[in-house]
């Protein structure tokens, strides 16, 4: 899950922008796992933790640029797939100030 840490000296406009892409990162860290567990193929796997991958940064990109510098924190997700039978590893990250 999320884990928020936020400086008490930000601004709570700040705050407000780190809260709401940590829920956008959360949201897009759960459909990528789901889409892991429910791919057809390794193939299939690796291009839905790209895209989780790749939403989250977009995330990244847009409060960067509201907010400028942000610090954040890197957490591997494991996602294992029973049909396929096989594991991968994408990096979602936690926004903390």
């Amino acid at each position: 899950m999320v884990a928020l840490v936020t400086l008490p000296t930000l601004a709570v406009g700040v705050e407000r922008e780190i809260t709401k892409a940590n829920c956008h990162i959360a949201n897009f860290t759960s459909q990528g796992v789901n889409r892991v567990e429910q791919a057809n193929s390794y193939r299939q796997m690796e291009t839905f933790a790209r895209v989780a991958e790749k939403k989250i940064f977009g995330v990244l990109e847009r409060v960067a640029k509201k907010i400028g510098s942000i610090d954040y924190e890197p957490s591997d997700v494991t996602v294992h797939n029973e049909k396929v039978g096989e594991s991968i590893t994408f990096d979602p990250i936690h926004i903390c100030g």
